[in-house]
């Protein structure tokens, strides 16, 4: 049999920096970081059988995986889950993965009781995170249940993220009627992951009520609007409900909706 057919014959070996490229004599390369390269004793005009060119061929894929999982883990820390998709997506199979997260974890380059303390202190503090969404975070992270469990949230290390929240919030609602903007505040609070007795003492804390009678102001443009707008089709009683049902829901008060409706033209107004 030819060599062609019986195995595959190095050509050269060149030794870069970080990386050893094998070149063949049939014009394929495999390339290698200088820790893998020492697991094989290859050099120049040896011939691999093709089982040896399988296995090297292995070796390639796992040394390019490694030193991709590597980087990943330095760059920044991750959960074990994360890491374990992140090396699927490389194409490790499961032995490969498990091998190099027990590797990473021997070096504590994933360690998941960290991450959960770091991320419910640190990246919760910075993005105004309460309880919940850290919670619901670190779980759709993989973080087991039993870290979940251990870690601890200060209720006034809460109320002070929820407050700082609330004070943007408010800013962001300023337009909107004094309860409405309250209601807002207060739903955004609980989005953001707070618990709701948090929510609702940072949303009264930070309230900024509005000028009254700037607001009723608004109330009787928005008034005026809403009755042009309904007037082509309704009249009378069951205009002045419609209009009335269109301000309340938008958080008005009924005392001052009663006030502003007064004003109308009692012909377009009165009773049917």
């Amino acid at each position: 049999m030819s060599l062609e057919e019986t195995g595959k014959k190095i050509q050269s070996i060149k030794f870069g920096k970080r990386k050893v490229l094998v070149r063949f004599a049939d014009g394929d390369e495999l390339s290698f970081s200088k820790n893998a390269f020492t697991e094989q004793p290859l050099y120049a005009e040896k011939v691999l059988s093709q089982d040896e060119y399988k296995a090297l061929l292995v070796l390639a894929s796992e040394d390019k995986i490694t030193n991709a999982v590597l980087r990943y883990a330095v760059k920044e820390l991750h959960t074990k889950h994360e890491t374990i998709q992140y090396l699927y997506g490389k194409g490790a199979d499961e032995k490969t993965a498990y091998r190099l997260i027990y590797k990473l974890e021997e070096e504590g380059l994933i360690n998941d009781e960290l991450y959960a303390t770091t991320y419910a202190r640190d990246v919760a503090g910075v993005k105004l995170y309460g309880r919940n969404r850290v919670l619901f975070d670190l779980k759709h992270k993989g973080i087991e249940d039993e870290i979940l469990s251990s870690l601890q949230f200060d209720e006034l290390t809460e109320l002070s993220k929820a407050r700082k929240f609330a004070a943007l919030a408010n800013k962001k609602y300023a337009k909107n009627t004094n309860t409405k903007k309250m209601y807002k505040v207060t739903s955004a609070l609980l989005r953001r992951g707070f618990d709701e007795h948090i929510a609702q003492e940072a949303a009264r804390l930070e309230f900024v009520m509005g000028d009254p009678e700037l607001e009723l102001e608004r109330l009787k443009a928005e008034a005026q609007r809403v009755k042009a707008r309904y007037s082509k089709k309704y009249h009378g009683y069951d205009l002045t409900r419609r209009v009335a049902l269109s301000l309340a829901r938008k958080g008005y008060p009924y005392e001052d909706i009663k006030a502003a409706l007064e004003e109308f033209d009692h012909e377009d107004y009165g009773n049917d």
